[in-house]
């Protein structure tokens, strides 16, 4: 790729992760361009990307949208999530050593200040879910597994589109919530290990289906078609 169109990509890419560009919202290239200071060229080239992330969608005729996930996307997400991420969990219990548990303590125990920092307006919303899917991203390299790793990353992208949506989906958790998981994985068994897991997965799972807007389609829509009248 490009510099130019990376560097696209990169802005487009924090315009929808950020909220700024809401899901199902149509895409103009010429805003585009003009927003990231480009020609059309590298912003459609940065949105072809965009669609293999799944953040962009393609329409024949119609052109770019922000991803809209569906209920049953969204659902299709989480298992798979609960998957990968029980995964981790299980390869961390069985092959995780002191020096790299207690770098996760630590960053377990950040993640929740900053969680009792929203509370008091210190961090946003953003700012939450970015260091959230960054404290799991690196449970996974410790993992170590290049396979789970580049599934957690995709999967990171999903999670963070779902929960820029318009209404924002705004949650607290419970105190000392990360600092308990690794607890939890690195001091039971293996079994306990993934339970822990996945009742984390599952908590986030609960709030995203409560907070969902009541209009989100179930079933992805079919795209428009173009209709043209005869003269």
């Amino acid at each position: 790729m490009q510099k130019r169109s990376h560097d696209v990509y990169l802005r487009i890419y924090a315009l929808i992760l950020n909220g700024t560009l809401s899901p199902g919202q149509k895409l103009s290239l010429r805003k585009l361009a003009a927003r990231c200071e480009s020609s059309i060229t590298p912003v459609i080239e940065a949105l072809n990307l965009l669609t293999g992330d799944g953040l962009v969608e393609s329409r024949p005729h119609w052109g770019y949208f922000v991803s809209l996930p569906t209920r049953q996307q969204i659902a299709d997400h989480l298992v798979m999530r609960e998957a990968v991420e029980s995964q981790v969990a299980r390869r961390l219990n069985a092959n995780l050593g002191v020096r790299n548990g207690n770098k996760l303590r630590k960053a377990a125990a950040a993640l929740d200040a900053m969680a009792v920092n929203f509370t008091l307006g210190k961090h946003s919303e953003s700012d939450i879910e970015r260091a959230h899917c960054d404290f799991h991203l690196e449970m996974a390299r410790m993992a170590d597994c290049q396979l789970l790793i580049d599934a957690l990353q995709k999967i990171n992208l999903q999670f963070l589109l779902i929960k820029a949506d318009s209404a924002r989906l705004r949650h607290s958790v419970p105190d000392h919530w990360h600092t308990q998981l690794i607890t939890r994985i690195l001091e039971g068994s293996v079994e306990a290990a993934d339970q822990a897991m996945r009742e984390h997965v599952r908590h986030s799972q609960a709030v995203i289906f409560e907070q969902l807007p009541p209009d989100r389609p179930t079933e992805k829509s079919p795209a428009p078609t173009l209709s043209f009248r005869s003269k």
